[in-house]
């Protein structure tokens, strides 16, 4: 599995590249991540990929982003609706359109996530 994180430009943290806010997700390398409390009891927990070519398409368009060779565990096979989830929000989600998108390709969910080496 891969995981596109972001680095913080000051700061030596890897975060999610497209959550903000309550959402958001640390990643420290060699820990396991989990997805804040509240979106795990909605079924959302963390995006990976699961394969090298997917995830570089996807990570092309993202800035300061690197990309993670990962071990995930807890897998969620059904993917709930994708959704938006954004600071002025708080914590609430916003269940997107079908006719909105889809998750991209290749996207796999977790329950846990650990950083094992950058690959890109």
């Amino acid at each position: 599995m891969y995981k596109v994180v972001e680095k913080h430009p000051e700061f030596d943290l890897r975060v999610s590249p497209v959550v903000w806010g309550h959402a958001q997700v640390t990643y420290v390398p060699d820990e396991k991540a989990t997805a804040p409390e509240w979106l795990a009891k909605q079924g959302y927990h963390l995006l990976v990929f699961g394969t090298i070519h997917a995830t570089r398409a996807w990570a092309e368009a993202a800035p300061n982003c690197e990309i993670w060779k990962a071990r995930c565990r807890g897998e969620i096979k059904l993917l709930p609706q994708i959704c938006a989830c954004m600071p002025i929000m708080g914590r609430k989600l916003e269940l997107l359109p079908k006719d909105r998108g889809d998750w991209p390709q290749h996207t796999r969910m977790f329950k846990t996530v650990e950083l094992l080496e950058r690959v890109y």
